[in-house]
């Protein structure tokens, strides 16, 4: 990701502040920092895998290892298909499937399972990768998760518990329409109070 940044910065003729930015690899709810930040960005959907304890406790958390004028970024999904029983609950379906641009007629599956609980705003789910290469061999890996989902309101309130206000909804990763809190992807950007 960081040489992203330095290679998506140098296309459009910019310059990133990387040398200046901290980059943490540890457990999000229990990092001990030592000086306090302007911004914390937490990756796309991270905060899903935690509990719900443990994302308000998180929010609350970061009151401490941030500036008085502080920003956190942070997406979420809502997993409206599953929610909607659009989608077969308890069995294995094609969730994406592409042609590789390798010249060499490579081919990569996802098949999901899931379950949920309406109730408590769980999702259960697994994936199988299988990438099928032209002599037949295949390789597969599996992953298991478990997310919580919030819905608008709900983020509102955890952050107002916590001290912060949502500055900006950004919603379906589409910044320049005009947000609808029940989209499917919300991204928050939030201030202290």
């Amino acid at each position: 990701m960081v040489t992203l940044l330095h290679e998506n910065a140098a296309d459009k003729k910019l310059t990133s502040k990387l040398e200046e930015a901290s980059i943490h690899t540890a457990d999000i709810v229990d990092l001990e920092l030592e000086k306090k930040y302007e911004r914390i960005s937490i990756p796309a959907f991270t905060a899903q895998l935690l509990t719900r304890e443990n994302f308000q406790y998180l929010l609350s958390q970061m009151q401490s290892y941030t500036t008085a004028d502080a920003q956190v970024y942070f997406t979420l999904f809502i997993p409206w298909a599953e929610i909607a029983g659009e989608l077969p609950e308890g069995e294995w379906y094609v969730d994406h499937e592409a042609k590789l641009d390798d010249g060499k007629e490579t081919t990569a599956l996802c098949k999901t399972k899931f379950g949920i609980n309406r109730l408590h705003q769980k999702l259960s789910r697994k994936h199988q990768y299988t990438v099928t290469h032209p002599s037949g061999q295949k390789q597969q890996h599996r992953s298991n998760q478990e997310l919580q989902w919030y819905s608008y309101p709900e983020i509102q309130l955890m952050l107002a518990a916590s001290g912060w206000k949502v500055e900006k909804l950004i919603t379906d990763l589409e910044p320049q329409e005009a947000a609808h809190p029940d989209a499917h992807i919300l991204t928050i950007i939030a201030s202290k109070i």
